[in-house]
């Protein structure tokens, strides 16, 4: 009886690692099985490993003095629903008419970084540049642009790294950054000289936040323009770099130092771009005048050509040349969205590596759409599945991509449409 009993033990522990290295939903849909997983795969170790395994995506904030060892598995298990649906204030519950109205939220802590904003821009660029702050993932880190973009320890109080161009007369104009598992920090600068030249030029740089080590790691001139603020949108995931400039995005491998321009229909049109693993997503113009939300795995390595001192790349491609798997054309009673610039953000499932959820906001004058769309992008697939519930329903059409099969299906799109999207 003993070695059965030791021999089941040492079953259960062995499970408890397998489960420890799944991911959320794989974890839940085990425990649904029988009384015994269930049991198991509420086990607080797998909860811990799974909600510090969140923590190192930046799905989860932890301020430096909060210790997950010292949490339940009820703690523990809160913190992903959290991360999934945010706070409980945010939730809208229909309450008894006899009962108090929903709290608001409460402000429970006030951060104040003393960092220096210049009185007046020091530059003719500071009056174009995207000057706002962005709080990075996890809290713990903010990006601010005040004449000169700098990261900062949100909890420490205490500035982290500045940036110093690589060009004379230059200013950020635009920035995007990702903060990957490792403590390192991949930014992205769209650049712009005041001199005689006017060049456009970005950077790419790798920061270690944790001691504040970085190193300039490419440097690649793009087209001229008349415009003081030529660019339009900026990305960067992994190994890959998008800038949106003059009716061309530029996709840039900054780790193999190559690149490949796609030409867009209509230069006149602010794009936005996003990247979402091994895709990109965008939004066009189509020839009638309405805008078209498309999402395309990224060209082929063939395609691309080596970055040299050129500033047109050497490799070019059409919209039409990229294999875009989903395409959708948003509209609201007969109108199109010619007007003012969309609103366009990509973000992974905190539960399920590789599936996407897409936000699209328009406006045009008094009317606005909200839309959603989930698509899975892994190695073996890439599907495009549903949509945010609520409101009318529009169709399109969902195609799957998987290695050997091509195949097609119609699926419903939900759209949530008001008189503005973000009003009362």
């Amino acid at each position: 009886m003993t070695e059965v009993k030791g021999s089941q033990d040492l079953v259960e522990d062995v499970l408890i690692l397998i489960l420890a290295h799944c991911d959320v939903l794989s974890v839940l849909a085990i425990g649904a099985t029988s009384k015994y997983f269930h049991h198991l795969a509420f086990t607080r170790s797998i909860w811990l490993a799974l909600v510090t395994k969140l923590v190192q995506r930046c799905f989860i904030d932890r301020r430096p003095d909060q210790n997950l060892n010292d949490l339940s598995t009820e703690q523990l298990v809160d913190q992903v629903k959290r991360a999934l649906h945010g706070p409980k204030t945010c939730l809208v519950r229909k309450s008894p008419a006899t009962s108090n109205p929903t709290s608001l939220p409460v402000e429970s802590r006030r951060i104040i970084l003393h960092t220096d904003v210049p009185q007046s821009p020091g530059s003719p660029g500071l009056w174009f540049c995207m000057s706002e702050p962005k709080l990075l993932p996890g809290g713990n880190y903010i990006l601010q642009h005040w004449g000169i973009l700098e990261c900062w320890n949100v909890f420490e109080d205490k500035l982290v790294w500045k940036h110093a161009c690589s060009m004379d007369n230059a200013t950020v104009l635009m920035f995007a950054a990702e903060l990957t598992d490792d403590d390192k920090l991949v930014i992205l600068t769209c650049q712009h000289t005041w001199d005689h030249a006017r060049t456009n030029f970005i950077e790419v740089t790798t920061l270690d936040i944790l001691t504040g080590f970085a190193s300039l790691v490419l440097v690649s001139l793009l087209p001229d323009s008349p415009q003081d603020n030529p660019y339009r949108g900026c990305a960067v995931r992994g190994d890959i770099a998008a800038v949106e400039l003059g009716g061309q995005v530029t996709l840039i491998n900054w780790r193999t130092s190559s690149c490949l321009a796609i030409l867009t229909r209509n230069s006149q049109h602010t794009s936005k771009i996003a990247l979402a693993a091994n895709c990109l997503v965008l939004t066009l113009l189509s020839p009638r005048g309405e805008l078209q939300l498309a999402c395309s795995p990224l060209p082929s390595p063939v395609s691309w050509a080596p970055i040299n001192s050129v500033r047109e790349p050497s490799s070019r491609i059409t919209v039409k040349d990229l294999p875009i798997i989903f395409a959708d054309t948003i509209s609201l009673n007969g109108r199109t969205f010619t007007r003012g610039e969309p609103f366009l953000a990509v973000h992974e499932s905190p539960v399920d590596p590789g599936r996407f959820r897409v936000w699209l906001h328009l406006e045009n004058g008094e009317m606005g759409v909200l839309s959603s769309y989930e698509f899975v992008a892994r190695e073996s697939a890439f599907q495009h599945i549903r949509l945010w519930p609520g409101g009318g329903v529009l169709f399109g059409t969902c195609v799957r991509l998987a290695l050997r099969d091509l195949s097609a299906s119609t699926l419903g799109r939900r759209v949530h449409c008001t008189s503005h999207a973000f009003g009362p």
